[in-house]
């Protein structure tokens, strides 16, 4: 295969408007890939939830009705199988991002039928490993399913160490997820300084970030608890949705999303600013000192990647598969495990800006190194080119 003739099929389980991690991922690569002179089309199992943007990769919403099982399964036979067979016959590479996509066996397995090459990717621990995957039936025809991959995309050596419990290793290609590091790039002071003033931030003042929908599972409660310790004024931003309609695939979030802006509020009032969703994320990066991120379940968090790559200082709870393959404690990013820890670390940083900048640098040095769209790009499609 010429890389120029490939043509390139993302199956993503939701809206990537919907501003979810893995979606959110896929698009971005789609764009990437599509700037490399491949055709791109991402197909995506549900139906419009909301006012979709328009995007230069073909992006088509397969009717899938969620509502009960009898809606589930006759969209399921009507709309979702029909679709995948149209598409996936259409392109020569199949790159499922995933293992909660409705009918994600049935994906690989077409794909092998039709003789396509397929990637598939885990996005989270606990959710679709393949410790995870192999917990429910059936296993046996799972396993059979799975071991007709041609490249399982491993995040992490976590995900990694996962897939060779149940299948050979040289199927398996480590290597992060990658980040558009000419859009989320760091800035120079003067930009900032100019940034910061269009959005009426004091130049002076230090701002913490945090990205990602506000839900217990990524820890606020307890940053917003360490937060208003400090003493020394700042500023907070955190990025996502807080507050989310009946139609979002979170609603049954609603409640504790709600809590937790009141606690934010209680504890933290002027130093804290929700925007929702927005488009603005790498203007509020650049504007950011150091990125916070309190998550107890996590892949490589997008968010996490793009703040490294604008130079941000990093302060990360410790997660499997992160330490000694992305983050470096005191070189490219400062990890804790205990929380409580988490004023005093940022404290330090506040009076040794000297040191978060360094930390900051790296950070960029290490994504331009390691995680890259350039760098996914060539690991994983070399493979095919080599190997046609």
């Amino acid at each position: 295969m010429h890389s120029n003739k490939e043509s390139i099929l993302i199956i993503i389980p939701i809206s990537p408007f919907l501003n979810a991690g893995g979606a959110k991922q896929g698009l971005n690569f789609g764009l990437f890939l599509r700037k490399k002179g491949h055709s791109v089309t991402i197909i995506i199992p549900d139906r419009p939830r909301n006012k979709e943007v328009k995007t230069p990769v073909n992006i088509q919403f397969i009717l899938y009705f969620r509502n009960n099982i009898i809606t589930k399964g006759i969209s399921f036979f009507l709309f979702v199988i029909p679709s995948y067979i149209k598409y996936i016959s259409k392109n020569n590479i199949i790159y499922v991002y995933g293992g909660n996509i409705i009918g994600v066996e049935a994906i690989i397995f077409l794909g092998k039928i039709l003789k396509k090459k397929v990637i598939f990717r885990s996005t989270m621990l606990g959710e679709d490993d393949f410790d995870t995957i192999f917990r429910s039936k059936p296993k046996r025809l799972k396993k059979y399913i799975f071991d007709t991959l041609d490249i399982y995309h491993s995040l992490s050596p976590e995900f990694t160490n996962k897939w060779k419990k149940y299948f050979p290793p040289q199927k398996v290609i480590q290597v992060m997820q990658g980040v558009n590091t000419d859009e989320y790039r760091p800035v120079s002071k003067k930009e900032k300084d100019l940034l910061r003033k269009k959005m009426n931030i004091p130049v002076s003042l230090p701002v913490f970030i945090s990205i990602g929908y506000l839900i217990r599972r990524k820890g606020y409660a307890e940053i917003f608890r360490e937060l208003s310790t400090i003493k020394s004024p700042f500023k907070y931003f955190v990025i996502g949705d807080y507050f989310v309609s009946s139609e979002h695939y979170l609603f049954s979030h609603s409640a504790e999303m709600q809590e937790l802006y009141r606690l934010a509020k209680e504890l933290l009032g002027e130093k804290i600013h929700f925007t929702g969703s927005t488009h603005m994320i790498g203007k509020y990066l650049a504007v950011s000192d150091i990125f916070i991120l309190n998550s107890s379940q996590e892949g490589i968090p997008n968010a996490l990647l793009e703040a490294m790559s604008c130079g941000l200082c990093p302060v990360v709870k410790q997660l499997p598969g992160l330490e000694e393959y992305l983050l470096f404690n005191g070189i490219n990013a400062i990890t804790f495990e205990n929380t409580n820890h988490l004023h005093n670390l940022l404290n330090e940083l506040l009076e040794n800006p000297d040191k978060c900048r360094f930390i900051g640098i790296n950070a960029r040095k290490h994504i331009l190194k390691t995680a890259s769209f350039e760098n996914v790009y060539n690991t994983i499609f070399n493979q095919f080119r080599e190997h046609p």
